[in-house]
């Protein structure tokens, strides 16, 4: 009787509230077939189907649900794409949005007792068509491209999850990480700044100048200037963004993304006739990559590689979803 008295306590320490589980997850975390009947009778442990347990029903999230199926359904999740987790050597994506949508990567079916759940999450299953799906012909285009570096993919997430992200697609050729900004000191006694210095162990690339940066955070063209220059010192390559003419393209900046203002988020993309007036008025250099950036997705992204004189897009809302990215991706890579 003591041996199950530490057995249970050790359930408690190992399996937070709200947590489902398996019979043999219990069994290897030396619960006892009789242990394990004596916390159902007790009400300690609740079955929800057939050699799946939960401690305390009503504590069951949508965010428990994933986190328990990394030991359970060997598949890979994209939940959302907010925060990011490596559990097993898997890839989770938690979103804490409201829109609970789980992207499913494989070919396993969930268990049942995960679609009976009342937890308001969408359940979406990509089988041939994931980003690295392995025996399509455009997935052959696709990495063929990225092999060759003719095509160039940089993911900047949060600050929190450059590494875990890089670590994740560490194996894949063509695929490179950046940050979504970074600050305009040097280091030193700036709490909470994350500076050049810092950035260029774990990304080659930072955005700089977003509109929503601009916008929201006040970041003036002084903080621009000293953000390049930041990240010149530290050999980071800058993607500028720019919202119009009067925003100053500095002659350093190896790449400019043209994103109007009123085509960020909004579903209206730019004319493209507009996107390549602007391109000339910049006056960029024939170095420079000049990218589109505003709504662009894969309904539209055609029309404006026809021109020949967009070199790339810097892609927000549609990169959220894998299959519109996915297209997207291969739209570059013809």
């Amino acid at each position: 009787m003591a041996i199950n008295v530490i057995r249970r306590k050790e359930l408690y320490e190992i399996m937070p509230e709200g947590l489902i589980t398996t019979h043999k997850w219990l069994m290897e975390n030396n619960l006892t077939r009789h242990a394990i009947d004596n916390l159902v009778k007790s009400n300690q442990l609740e079955s929800i189907s057939k050699g799946v347990y939960v401690r305390n029903v009503s504590k069951i999230s949508w965010q428990s649900v994933v986190f328990s199926l990394q030991s359970i359904v060997k598949t890979d999740l994209v939940i959302g794409g907010l925060t990011s987790l490596e559990m097993q050597g898997l890839s989770h994506y938690l979103s804490l949005s409201e829109n609970k949508t789980v992207h499913l990567f494989g070919n396993d079916v969930l268990p049942e007792w995960v679609t009976n759940l009342d937890l308001n999450v969408k359940f979406v299953r990509h089988t041939t068509n994931s980003l690295f799906a392995k025996n399509s012909e455009e997935n052959k285009a696709l990495k063929s491209a990225l092999e060759k570096n003719s095509l160039q993919i940089i993911i900047c997430p949060p600050f929190p999850h450059i590494m875990l992200t890089g670590k994740l697609l560490s194996d894949y050729n063509g695929i490179y990480m950046g940050a979504q900004t970074v600050s305009p000191k040097e280091p030193g006694k700036f709490t909470g700044e994350v500076t050049a210095a810092t950035l260029h162990e774990i990304c080659g690339y930072v955005l700089i100048g977003h509109s929503e940066r601009r916008s929201h955070f006040n970041e003036s063209e002084e903080d621009i200037q000293n953000q390049i220059q930041q990240c010149v010192r530290e050999k980071i390559a800058q993607i500028l963004c720019v919202r119009n003419g009067n925003d100053i393209v500095y002659p350093e900046a190896q790449i400019v993304a043209y994103e109007p203002s009123d085509a960020i988020g909004t579903g209206e993309n730019a004319d493209v006739s507009e996107v390549i007036d602007m391109k000339s008025k910049l006056k960029l250099s024939n170095d420079t990559v000049f990218l589109y950036g505003g709504s662009v997705d894969s309904d539209n992204i055609e029309g404006y590689l026809l021109t020949g004189q967009i070199d790339g897009f810097l892609v927000g809302t549609a990169s959220l979803d894998p299959d519109k990215f996915y297209q997207m991706a291969v739209s570059m890579s013809k």
